[in-house]
């Protein structure tokens, strides 16, 4: 049997990790603010463009929000929560 873990109320964050996937294989809401581009995946956003390496992680905040993290640093990021 397979247990479901049911998230805390106050955990509103959605993680995702790009290991070099085709746009068509992004979540929704990443394809919404990223492209793909000659340098790999590309987030827009309103203080410019960012380049998303391999192994970096999105995180969507339910508002909306979306937090750019390094592979090392997406954890001290989770734990804020």
């Amino acid at each position: 049997m397979t247990e479901i873990q049911v998230r805390p109320k106050a955990d509103k964050r959605i993680a995702w990790q790009y290991c070099g996937q085709i746009p068509d294989m992004w979540p929704i809401w990443v394809r919404k603010c990223c492209f793909k581009g000659s340098q790999g995946m590309i987030l827009t956003r309103a203080s410019g463009r960012q380049v998303v390496d391999e192994n970096d992680w999105l995180i969507k905040d339910l508002d909306g929000g979306i937090i750019w993290c390094r592979n090392a640093d997406v954890w001290n990021e989770w734990e804020k929560v």
